[in-house]
């Protein structure tokens, strides 16, 4: 016996206020304006019923998304105020607080039992392949692991990884296709791939989690790239006048730097590289593999990047002055790369790379995360795109790591940042200049590639500026402190002479 949901009207309208605070949840912008239940997996029943929820949430744009959700219902519970979503009294007149545990040990428990079991109900949950529940045999010593964006994880025994997708596409995962794939051609640079968790709802299936082997003492790129720039500046702090070095200096002291991420730069360039050829291979089951980066292809770069361009032109935001100068330089940057005629190959991608999704442990560089943009619908990030759209994430990303540094030193507006703006220009310089050396020098990519080194060029700085326009978006709705970062990444890349 089981609860009926549909009972419990005040449940679902605690969770529309709740969630829009969740880190996971990727409408934070829009108004929830309706929750209620499309699914019900019941995993433990009365007197304790957990139960995996797929939840329909209406949204103010008249977008409806869908969430997964573990909800605890705990009898008579006292409610805990920084857990309980809901407390109150159901029609039967019991009494229940109800937390959202989906990636605690104990519901986890509950989940892979009900797939084991593969409960008679509307909804059942599934492990993939035949098998792979192996890899759960037990929650002892399982915990969560948190600070992440769009998902929840949950580590077993110290050993897998199961990464809980908190938003439901009726598609299957675009991770779990590439982390597959990746996993049969043998390429190192990855957690395994072991299972995958799906919830079938009659016939539509949607993705709940994936497991994989869990990379123990790891640590992510974008600290050690953190750690080096503050070896860098920290050097350098002490002595800032407000004086602006040359930039040959600057340079120079980026290279003598005894614990530069110089070999990290170069050691990645050459590891994306690997993915893109293993991602392209035959060998992977991908179906292409590759394929002819085509005009039509080409113009949807462009044409992304305008419609970015002109929203943002009609935000009366007076710090975006450098981006209106720049605007007829900026489209021509785009309306050229839109004419290529020869630009290399189409290939799955990881879609969303930077520093925060490669870690190292001590057997090497790990890539993580082949979500792409979680927000995107699947069959977007499923589709076959340039390489170099990953090389552009990267090296934005460096760009990055320079200007969090510098503010984790000192304000910008202080007047030794003067002095050290320079010298984190000048490492961001060098280590983009040893990752992208790195990569298209790596034997077998330029096949993937424009064959003309000015179209690669091109093509690289279109996709470098599209990614520049898109944070600057994001900036400027989540934390607009910090658009000057892409402001500054667009004025390098129209400029002449800017590669």
């Amino acid at each position: 016996m089981t609860l009926d949901l549909d009972q419990l009207p005040q449940l679902f309208a605690e969770i529309a206020g709740w969630l829009p605070g969740q880190r996971w949840f990727g409408h934070k912008a829009e108004r929830v304006t309706l929750v209620h239940p499309r699914a019900t997996l019941w995993v433990s029943p009365l007197p304790h019923p957990r139960a995996l929820l797929l939840a329909e949430v209406g949204l103010d744009s008249g977008i409806h998304a869908a969430y997964h959700l573990g909800l605890d219902f705990e009898p008579d519970g006292s409610p805990d105020a920084g857990d309980v979503i809901w407390a109150g009294v159901d029609p039967e007149g019991r009494s229940w607080s109800v937390k959202e545990v989906l990636s605690q040990p104990a519901f986890s428990e509950a989940l892979i039992e009900a797939a084991r079991s593969r409960l008679p109900q509307g909804a059942h949950l599934a492990v993939t392949p035949e098998g792979a529940e192996q890899y759960l045999t037990s929650s002892a010593g399982a915990r969560a692991l948190g600070l992440e964006q769009s998902n929840s994880s949950l580590v077993v025994g110290e050993r897998v990884l199961v990464k809980f997708y908190r938003r439901a596409w009726p598609t299957p995962s675009p991770e779990v296709e590439l982390t597959t794939a990746l996993t049969r051609v043998g390429f190192p640079a990855i957690a395994p791939a072991l299972g995958a968790m799906e919830l079938d709802l009659g016939g539509e299936r949607t993705t709940l989690g994936l497991i994989q082997r869990f990379l123990a003492n790891s640590t992510e790129g974008m600290v050690l790239a953190l750690t080096s720039l503050r070896d860098l500046e920290g050097d350098l702090l002490m002595d800032a006048d407000g004086e602006v070095p040359l930039p040959g200096r600057c340079r120079q002291a980026v290279l003598e730097q005894g614990g530069s991420f110089l070999p990290s730069a170069r050691e990645l360039g050459h590891l994306t590289a690997a993915l893109h050829l293993a991602l392209s291979s035959p060998a992977s089951g991908l179906e292409p593999p590759a394929a002819q980066l085509e005009g039509s292809d080409l113009r949807s770069i462009r044409d992304r990047g305008l419609e970015y361009l002109e929203r943002l032109l009609k935000v009366s935001e007076p710090r975006l002055e450098p981006l209106r100068v720049r605007a007829a330089d900026a489209r021509r940057v785009l309306v050229e790369a839109g004419r290529l005629t020869r630009a290399g190959s189409k290939i799955r991608i990881h879609g969303d790379l930077h520093l925060g999704q490669i870690v190292r442990n001590d057997e090497g560089w790990h890539f993580l995360d082949f979500e792409g943009r979680p927000s995107e619908p699947p069959e977007l990030r499923r589709q076959l795109a340039s390489p170099l759209q990953d090389v552009a994430g990267m090296l934005r990303s460096l760009e990055y790591a320079a200007a969090l540094a510098l503010r984790q030193q000192v304000h910008p507006d202080e007047a030794n940042a003067r002095t050290l703006i320079p010298y984190g220009r000048a490492w961001a310089e060098v280590m983009r200049e040893a990752f992208w050396l790195a990569y298209w020098r790596d034997p077998g990519m330029l096949a993937l590639l424009p064959p003309d080194p000015e179209d690669r060029e091109l093509l690289l700085r279109a996709l470098e500026l599209n990614q520049c326009l898109y944070e600057l978006e994001y900036e400027l709705n989540f934390r607009p402190d910090w658009i000057e970062i892409p402001l500054e990444g667009i004025v390098r890349l129209v400029a002449e002479g800017s590669r």
